[in-house]
């Protein structure tokens, strides 16, 4: 392009010279360019992966939790069973019924084994 504003042919020194100097210089600044692309690159992969490992992590801190309550849930459960066979053992069949259907309904109970009032 600057061979034909200058009158030159494509064959001419100066044009070969000037070619090859864009040339060097266009290699150069890909060169200059790419490390800086490829940290970048790298530090977004790094990035994501430090995303996805805290999601990770939160997930299982979030099961854990979920997990921790079923077993609270699970052992309430099984201490309310308690509860009403040894009442059923005593004899006290009346407040066995309400507990039991107070367990099967899932609602609520209060220390004296009455349910909450709907």
């Amino acid at each position: 392009m600057l061979a034909r504003m200058f009158g030159l042919k494509p064959a001419d020194p100066e044009v070969i010279l000037l070619e090859t100097h864009r040339g060097v210089v266009d290699a150069l600044n890909e060169e200059a360019i790419r490390p800086r692309a490829d940290a970048s690159n790298a530090r977004a992969a790094r990035d994501a992966a430090e995303r996805r490992l805290r999601s990770e992590k939160n997930r299982a801190i979030e099961s854990g939790r979920l997990a921790s309550e079923l077993l609270t849930e699970r052992d309430a459960a099984r201490d309310r069973l308690r509860q009403i066979a040894a009442m059923e053992t005593v004899g006290s069949a009346p407040a066995a019924k309400r507990m039991a259907a107070t367990a099967r309904a899932g609602l609520p109970e209060f220390a004296d084994g009455e349910r909450e009032a709907a």
